[in-house]
């Protein structure tokens, strides 16, 4: 427990810093919610894994990665979120009652997770 405590910890720190250029600050509420809302449950998802980790290297990682989809949701909203406990936590409670219940959703989600950061992988690899 109290490793996902330091991981939202400092996702919430991440999420703090004004890292988000000024055209997306600028950006109106016209956003895909949807896409906005699986970038948060994939953000959440990190949380999880950080959480599950089994040293401090995949707990690193999976911070990072989470802290990578809160601030393309971020990006998407144009806002920034003011308190990720009430975003991530309801949302951490319905992922684990996915995975706890072999709910076929959790698959879903991690497979959309997946694809977005094989898109980001893909691009890398590409420019070499």
């Amino acid at each position: 427990m109290k490793s996902l405590l330091r991981t939202a910890t400092g996702l919430a720190a991440f999420a703090s810093l004004s890292l988000l250029p000024a055209p997306a600050a600028a950006q109106t509420a016209e956003y895909d919610t949807a896409l906005y809302d699986l970038m948060l449950d994939c953000a959440t998802l990190q949380v999880i894994f950080a959480s599950a980790g089994k040293n401090d290297a995949e707990k690193t990682d999976s911070a990072n990665m989470g802290a990578a989809y809160l601030m393309a949701a971020e990006t998407l909203s144009g806002t920034q979120i003011a308190d990720l406990g009430k975003v991530l936590t309801p949302r951490r409670e319905r992922i684990m009652g996915w995975i706890t219940s072999k709910n076929p959703n959790s698959m879903k989600l991690v497979k959309s997770c997946a694809s977005i950061f094989t898109v980001h992988k893909n691009y890398s690899e590409m420019k070499k």
